[in-house]
C-alpha cells in the first residue's frame, strides 16, 4: 500500500482540508489505476494510518471529517549522557550544560545500588569515572554518595534527576544487569510516559516493562535495527519486521558508508516508525542526518 500512502500525500495540502469524497475525485486516475483491487475500505484504511503516524490531521467541515497534511515535526535533540567537556558524563553538570545548549531530551544509564536506589551510570562498576573500582550494585547509595568523579563532581541518583529536570524529556536506557529491578522501582515513580522513551537490551526485559507501562515508547533493540536496515538496503523491505510502536537507531555512515538516506527514513515512516539518527561525529553527518528527515538526534557533546 506505499503506492496508495504516495498517491493521497500527493492529494493532500497542507492548507486546504479535503473530504474523503474531495480526496477521490482530486486523486491522480491513471495513478489509482495501477493499484491492484483498489477499494474505499483501502483508502480508508490508509487515511487511519496515515493519522496515526502523524503524516496527516483530521478536522472538520460542516459536519464531514476533513484532512491535510501535517507540517514535518522539528528534529528531536537528545543529548548523550549530557555534555561532558567540563563535568562527568551523567552528572549534575552535564545535563544542566545539555539543556542550557538547547537540547530537547536527556539520555541517561540506569542501575540498582546494592539496598534498591537507581543511579545514574553507564558502567557496572565506577573504574572510567572515578578513582573507585566499587562495582555500582555491590554499594549503597551513601557509600556512592561519598564517591568523588574525576572532575571533582558526584554521582546523580534517578529521583534527583527527575526532580531536576522535570520539564524536559527523558530516554532512559535500562542496563540488563539490573534491568527487572530497575523496572520495579520504575513502577513507583509517577511517570509522564509522554516525556520517556526507553532503551531494552533483552526481549524479555522490554516484554516486561511494556506490561508494566502499556503504551510506553521503546527502541528497537540492536538485533531489530541491524536486520531492518540490511533488509532495506538489500530490497528486501518485506523482511525488515520494522514495528510502528518502535524507533530504530541508525548511524548517519558505517565508516565510509553512507547509511541514511531520505529513501532509507521514509520506509520506517511508511511502517509507522521513526528513525534517530545515532551519534554523528560531524557536522556533515549531523546535517546527513537532517537531511534524512530523521525525528531525533543522539549527540555526544554540544550541538555541532
Amino acid at each position: 500500500m506505499d503506492q496508495l500512502d504516495d498517491i493521497l500525500l500527493e492529494t493532500l495540502s497542507f492548507y486546504n482540508p479535503l473530504s474523503r469524497e474531495e480526496i477521490i475525485a482530486q486523486m491522480d486516475t491513471e495513478k489509482i489505476q495501477a493499484c491492484p483491487n483498489f477499494t474505499i475500505e483501502d483508502l480508508d484504511n490508509r487515511i487511519l494510518q496515515l493519522i496515526r503516524r502523524d503524516a496527516i490531521k483530521v478536522g472538520e467541515r460542516k459536519g464531514d471529517r476533513t484532512y491535510v497534511k501535517n507540517f514535518p515535526t522539528r528534529t528531536k535533540w537528545i543529548s548523550h549522557r549530557g555534555i561532558a567537556t567540563d563535568f562527568t558524563e551523567n552528572s549534575l553538570g552535564a545535563f544542566q550544560a545539555a539543556v542550557e545548549n538547547g537540547f530537547d531530551c536527556l539520555e541517561t544509564d540506569l542501575r540498582l545500588t546494592s539496598d534498591g536506589h537507581i543511579v545514574l551510570c553507564h558502567d557496572s562498576s565506577l573504574c572510567s569515572i572515578s578513582m573507585s573500582d566499587r562495582v555500582v550494585s555491590q554499594t549503597s547509595r551513601s557509600e556512592l554518595s561519598k564517591i568523588i568523579l574525576n572532575k571533582g563532581d558526584g554521582l546523580l541518583f534517578f529521583d534527583q534527576f527527575i526532580d531536576q529536570f522535570s520539564e524536559i524529556d527523558f530516554t532512559l536506557d535500562i542496563k540488563k544487569e539490573s534491568g527487572i529491578e530497575v523496572i520495579n522501582k520504575l513502577i513507583t515513580y509517577n511517570l509522564d510516559l509522554s516525556k520517556i522513551r526507553f532503551l531494552l537490551w533483552d526481549k524479555f526485559q522490554e516484554n516486561y516493562l511494556l506490561e508494566k507501562f502499556p503504551g510506553a515508547l521503546v527502541y528497537a533493540r540492536k538485533v531489530e535495527c541491524y536486520r531492518s536496515v540490511l533488509a532495506i538496503v538489500c530490497g528486501l523491505s518485506a523482511l525488515a519486521g520494522i514495528n510502528e510502536n518502535k524507533i530504530y537507531a541508525l548511524p548517519p555512515k558505517i565508516k565510509n558508508l553512507k547509511i541514511l538516506s531520505p529513501f532509507l527514513v521514509e520506509k520506517y515512516q511508511k511502517s509507522g516508525a521513526k528513525v534517530l539518527g545515532y551519534l554523528p561525529s560531524s557536522e556533515d553527518e549531523v546535517n546527513l542526518c537532517i537531511e534524512s528527515k530523521v525525528a531525533e538526534i543522539l549527540l555526544n557533546g554540544p550541538k555541532i
